[in-house]
């Protein structure tokens, strides 16, 4: 009988740990600001948050470098809005792209979840070095941002 009553005991502890430590996962909605190849300054998988006005410019200048005319910067206000970005990093030709599937947000983190696809060996691409990217924007977060790829 004792046996019993230590189980119990043991099972309530499991759920009362296991509701404390659980976490919802909301999704989250975002919008794609810009995509293109050109991210030579990126030349590794990465993912970045860009915080602020001038952060936001200097990436702007960096994909558009050798782009005539350059787009013009797309507003963002940062106080409702953050923004980030995913590199697929040096690709050996075009056909490569990097993509946001998904963000969730739990008590603790916003999650990116980052996909990149290759060419297959039948697709006709350019033969030229590749820097896949993606900015995307949600709505205001202060949490720390994971990048899952």
């Amino acid at each position: 009988m004792r046996w019993i009553t230590c189980l119990f005991a043991l099972a309530l502890l499991s759920l009362a740990i296991t509701g404390c430590t659980a976490s919802t996962r909301e999704e989250i909605p975002f919008t794609v600001v810009a995509e293109g190849e050109t991210a030579a300054d990126y030349p590794d998988q990465q993912g970045i948050v860009i915080g602020s006005p001038a952060e936001w410019e200097e990436l702007w200048e960096q994909l558009h470098r050798y782009t005539i005319p350059r787009p013009a910067l797309p507003k963002v206000d940062f106080t409702q809005h953050t923004v980030f970005a995913v590199f697929a990093g040096e690709k050996p030709s075009g056909g490569y792209t990097i993509q946001v599937e998904r963000i969730t947000q739990t008590d603790q983190a916003v999650i990116v979840y980052v996909t990149e696809t290759a060419p297959g060996p039948r697709d006709i691409t350019i033969t030229m070095i590749t820097y896949p990217y993606q900015v995307v924007k949600i709505p205001h977060t202060s949490l720390p941002v994971r990048f899952r790829y």
